[in-house]
């Protein structure tokens, strides 16, 4: 811990931590101007929407849903630039962060005038988005997956983990992965 102190690694990843935050916020901007700006309202009103309806409380909800039928229902192109300038934004501020924190890891002094960090912080956003980007979406459909699969073989995973919590291993998540393996 003192090295993580010494070099304020804490305050540079609540920094970035905080940047990555609304960044997210404001790719689903990006995302929900482009699909309504395409017609394909039906994934919120189909596919996402009624997946995380149960989740949250129906005001918060509510709020959610008239969000995203306001974006729909009106002309998407200022959000569009707007959400896609604000991701960039916040990613390069994130990208900025974690130079100046590999700076301080390695004890280097970062000479270079902030009129070269920001272009390259903004140049570097993009793929750090789209990179992220497919990260995520990776993450969410093997969830996905590996929850059609747990369900199809009629396993339930609150017992399962249940049974991990409890120490009772012999029937638990981690006898099944090492089953598998």
């Amino acid at each position: 811990m003192g090295l993580f102190r010494k070099h304020g690694l804490l305050t540079f990843a609540s920094a970035i931590g905080f940047q990555a935050l609304v960044a997210l916020v404001a790719l689903v901007l990006l995302v929900a101007g482009v699909l309504g700006q395409i017609g394909r309202e039906d994934v919120w009103t189909k596919h996402v929407g009624p997946q995380i309806k149960p989740k949250l409380l129906p005001e918060v909800y509510a709020g959610i849903d008239a969000t995203f039928d306001k974006v729909f229902h009106t002309s998407s192109y200022g959000l569009i630039a707007f959400a896609a300038l604000l991701t960039v934004w916040e990613i390069s501020g994130a990208a900025r962060g974690c130079m100046g924190a590999l700076s301080r890891i390695y004890d280097t002094d970062d000479t270079r005038p902030w009129w070269i960090r920001f272009p390259i912080s903004i140049g570097i956003a993009p793929a750090m988005t789209a990179a992220g980007s497919l990260l995520g979406v990776y993450f969410l459909t093997t969830y996905l997956y590996v929850g059609a699969i747990v369900l199809l073989v009629g396993i339930q995973l609150d017992e399962l983990l249940l049974r991990d919590v409890q120490g009772n291993e012999d029937r638990g998540i981690l006898d099944l992965v090492r089953g598998v393996l």
